[in-house]
């Protein structure tokens, strides 16, 4: 089983992030995901731009896929975000960088963009290991 087919077997009963919300894994690889969410009018907020909150969950689901294909289970420990510019798009597309991948903790970097490469949002997650997989 290649590492996507893994993040969506392992991931496949996620219930607010995939079925409610829309997020789909477009890859996903040890410490290495990209995830992507196509914007519908319920995740705008009164003024036509997309929610934070909806930002903020494409973000961290990201950072779970990565923290978690081929590793030890992993859980947020804590995630801060930088809203960078609106977003009135079409598609979101968030994107995972490693900065740390220790035993214990991890340390992830995701930029949110939209589908013309403009910045979005720019997060950092750290993560616990909780256990070996």
């Amino acid at each position: 089983m290649d590492y996507l087919q893994q993040a969506k077997e392992f991931f496949k009963n996620e219930g607010y992030a995939i079925e409610t919300t829309g997020i789909v894994i477009e890859y996903a690889e040890p410490q290495n995901a990209v995830c992507s969410l196509t914007v519908s009018d319920k995740h705008k907020n009164g003024v036509g731009v997309v929610m934070g909150g909806a930002i903020y969950t494409l973000a961290d689901f990201a950072f779970a896929v990565a923290a978690n294909v081929g590793q030890p289970l992993t859980v947020t420990l804590e995630g801060q975000i930088t809203y960078l510019n609106p977003a009135i798009c079409q598609k979101l597309i968030a994107k995972t960088v490693c900065e740390k991948s220790g035993s214990k903790i991890c340390i992830y970097r995701v930029l949110v963009t939209d589908e013309n490469e403009n910045e979005i949002a720019s997060a950092k997650f750290i993560g616990c290991r909780t256990s070996k997989k």
